[in-house]
């Protein structure tokens, strides 16, 4: 991980780019950029949950995400565990080949999967 001026840190895994952007004192953006697939989703998971543990609320932005392989739902799994240990949230903002995944294997729609940061921030809203 390197630094970069105050709106995050950036951290580069095999095939993608993560970013952290603080939005405010308890929310923080984990942007991605590229493929996640085996090669990456555990730097991806490291990442995102050091990240919750500085705030209690996370929104995970892969609507930049190109590729976005099964390994990647290993990521949601663990942000769901670490959130409900510290009482915090997390929302998730999805790209086609998220939604497209998502729709395959969480057809309930446990995962809290939003189409715009916006949306996601609604969620996440301290009030909601």
């Amino acid at each position: 991980m390197q630094a970069v001026p105050p709106s995050g840190s950036i951290s580069f895994g095999i095939g993608a780019q993560f970013c952290a952007q603080k939005i405010s004192s308890t929310l923080v953006r984990v942007g991605v950029a590229g493929e996640i697939d085996i090669r990456n989703a555990a730097a991806l998971s490291d990442f995102a949950r050091g990240q919750l543990r500085s705030s209690s609320r996370l929104i995970l932005d892969l609507s930049e995400v190109e590729f976005f392989g099964t390994a990647g739902l290993r990521v949601f799994q663990e942000l769901d565990g670490e959130s409900g240990g510290a009482g915090a949230r997390w929302a998730l903002v999805c790209g086609r080949p998220v939604q497209r995944l998502l729709r395959i294997i969480d057809p309930d729609q446990r995962v809290p999967a939003y189409t715009s940061l916006e949306g996601a921030m609604r969620a996440l809203h301290p009030a909601a």
